[in-house]
């Protein structure tokens, strides 16, 4: 028997054969998922949480003058939700990304892991597929939800405001000179 027939390699791979190995995932996977969860959900609470606010200060006042009730309002705002999902997770993604690794970083983390043999690649393996998952699951949102959540907030609006602010055009602006 070779001497390194047992060693496992970076990728799970064996060193005698080239055969994959379905093991669960990593320990090390694990805590780097952990962390960029945290990251990555409070910076998407956080992105929603000023969406919201801004939408609410800019558009309730003008639905309140139109006499439209709560749950119109209600909806509209969570229409704007779906509505700006696709902006605010890629930018939630590269934010807790760069935090983790930046983190990492820090608590030199990475260097050990680097000294224990572990390359960049295998190291941020686990959030090269979350990103992966994430595109896929933008590219299903903007095909399905966002299309949908669109037509039906300008449905809201119009029903909110009568047929009038569709039909006017707009100010025109103030030419310089």
């Amino acid at each position: 028997m070779a001497p390194n027939q047992g060693r496992r390699l970076g990728l799970g791979l064996l060193a005698g054969r080239a055969r994959v190995s379905f093991k669960p995932v990593r320990l090390l996977d694990r805590y780097i998922l952990a962390e960029w969860s945290k990251v990555f959900a409070l910076a998407m609470l956080g992105f929603v949480g000023l969406m919201l606010l801004s939408d609410g200060y800019n558009r309730i006042p003008e639905f309140l003058a139109l006499d439209a009730s709560v749950g119109t309002i209600v909806a509209y705002l969570l229409l704007g939700v779906v509505r700006n999902l696709s902006l605010l997770i890629p930018v939630s993604l590269l934010i807790s990304v760069i935090f983790v690794l930046a983190t990492m970083n820090r608590n030199q983390e990475i260097a050990a892991a680097r000294a224990a043999g572990i390359g960049m690649g295998r190291l941020t393996a686990p959030l090269w597929a979350v990103g992966g998952l994430l595109a896929g699951l933008l590219a299903l949102l903007n095909a399905v939800l966002v299309p949908d959540a669109l037509e039906f907030s300008k449905e809201t609006e119009v029903a909110a405001s009568g047929s009038s602010r569709t039909s006017a055009s707009p100010p025109a602006r103030p030419s310089r000179s």
